[in-house]
């Protein structure tokens, strides 16, 4: 099959993708399934209504601070600043932007040196965002505010992903995992397979597996055996 033929069927994918608003997994360890958009409106209010019920839970429980009170006494004393954040965002926008110029580009093959050069762009400035990502996970890893985003994330994960049913409406696929709990409780190697997939698709920067191995209730290492 010739590179034409090639890009025009990735072409006609990427197309059925964005009409459907999933990606079809055809050899995934549970089988066929669908992997949603995080940014699909029943997704998103799901992970949501999700976050609030666990802010709730976790302020009634008194056990960890408000990330606003944290984030006072780091701006008080230059720990992380406004500016921090600020070039975070800059940082992150700058990555879509090479993302998006990398995409646009039709015939990798042919201009393969140009998909180099952003590729040789694009390394430093992942490492740049991961690197102050990691930094402020490690200062506000344990406030109510980050608990309860982990707790979203992992509900992004439970609800994006379902079974290749024909005939369903997308909301109403049977969830590839039982519950929330159950996307914690996977074996290391099964996690990682699954979030790779979700940001292949997502778009890579918003789900870390750093983030949610951070959380009280992260993953299982496979080596547990549980």
């Amino acid at each position: 099959m010739e590179e034409k033929e090639i890009q025009q069927i990735e072409d006609e994918v990427k197309l059925r993708e964005i009409e459907n608003n999933y990606r079809l997994i055809t050899d995934s360890p549970w089988g066929k399934i669908r992997i949603y958009r995080d940014s699909a409106r029943w997704v998103s209010e799901i992970a949501l209504s999700e976050y609030y019920k666990e802010r709730t839970r976790l302020i009634i429980e008194g056990k960890y601070p408000l990330a606003e009170q944290l984030a006072k006494v780091f701006e008080e004393r230059g720990i992380w600043t406004e500016n921090d954040d600020q070039e975070m965002m800059d940082v992150s926008d700058d990555l879509r932007e090479l993302e998006s110029k990398k995409d646009k580009i039709k015939d990798k093959v042919k201009d393969k040196k140009r998909v180099e050069k952003i590729d040789a762009e694009l390394e430093p400035m992942y490492r740049k965002f991961f690197d102050l990502a990691a930094r402020k996970e490690r200062l506000f890893g344990e406030t109510v505010d980050t608990m309860a985003e982990v707790q979203r994330r992992f509900t992004l994960l439970w609800a994006a992903v379902r079974k290749d049913e024909n005939g369903s409406r997308c909301q109403d696929l049977t969830p590839v995992f039982d519950s929330i709990d159950a996307v914690k409780d996977l074996e290391k190697d099964e996690f990682d397979y699954i979030l790779k997939k979700a940001n292949e698709f997502w778009g890579g920067v918003g789900v870390t597996e750093s983030f949610l191995e951070g959380s009280p209730e992260g993953p299982t290492s496979s080596s547990d055996g549980e």
